[in-house]
């Protein structure tokens, strides 16, 4: 008399592809800041940085709410963070002659992360 091993379906394992989508974001705007800050500012002085830190400054901000309303048990980006999101893709339109082709990577990794985790805490995984 055999017994059978329990097996119990469970929710399937997260997977990492947001915090894998977060590295390459805030790798692209290191990027974009470092070989921007380069080029640009021996033309147009120190000021470029501001906007070129943008992306950056966007990426640790998601990164931190997050990690913080992980935290505080509400798991998913929230509604601050879809709002800051909004406000990257502005930045990305109203730029997109300048430095917005280089933003607008970063936006679509954050989106895809965010989605991706706004649609893990929907489901319950």
């Amino acid at each position: 008399m055999d017994a059978e091993p329990a097996t119990r379906a469970g929710p399937p394992a997260r997977d990492g592809l947001p915090r894998k989508l977060f590295a390459a974001a805030l790798a692209w705007s290191v990027l974009v800041l470092v070989v921007g800050a380069a080029t640009l500012t021996a033309e147009n002085g120190a000021g470029v940085l501001i906007p070129l830190a943008g992306p950056l400054v966007v990426v640790v901000l998601l990164g931190a709410i997050i990690v913080a309303r992980g935290a505080w048990g509400r798991p998913g980006p929230g509604a601050s963070s879809w709002v800051i999101l909004s406000l990257l893709f502005i930045f990305a339109l109203a730029g997109m002659l300048s430095i917005g082709p280089f933003v607008l990577p970063v936006f679509v990794l954050l989106l895809t992360a965010c989605a991706r985790l706004q649609t893990s805490r929907r489901l319950g995984l």
